[in-house]
């Protein structure tokens, strides 16, 4: 599936939407449901069924190995292209 996604977007938006998306199941799983006002509620029912498939920490250490790649392609110490590093991060998930 990501290799379909990646003809048709760019690494870089999915690299987005994977931060995102990983940022918004930390905040589900940290914060009741009631006192989130920055996700949607029909979105807040599906991103706690796919917290549960993960715990705290696997999602935090999911979280800082994105940043860690981020920061590596922005200050050229990566000699992937950020396409492989995707591929590397989804398969270690």
């Amino acid at each position: 599936l990501y290799h379909q996604c990646l003809q048709k977007e760019n690494a870089d938006l999915i690299f987005f939407m994977l931060v995102r998306q990983i940022r918004n199941l930390i905040i589900v799983k940290d914060v009741s449901p009631a006192e989130i006002t920055t996700i949607n509620p029909w979105q807040i029912s599906r991103l706690t069924k796919q917290a549960e498939c993960f715990t705290m920490n696997k999602l935090v250490l999911m979280y800082q190995n994105l940043l860690h790649m981020d920061i590596a392609i922005k200050t050229g110490k990566e000699y992937f292209k950020l396409s492989s590093l995707i591929e590397r991060f989804l398969i270690n998930i």
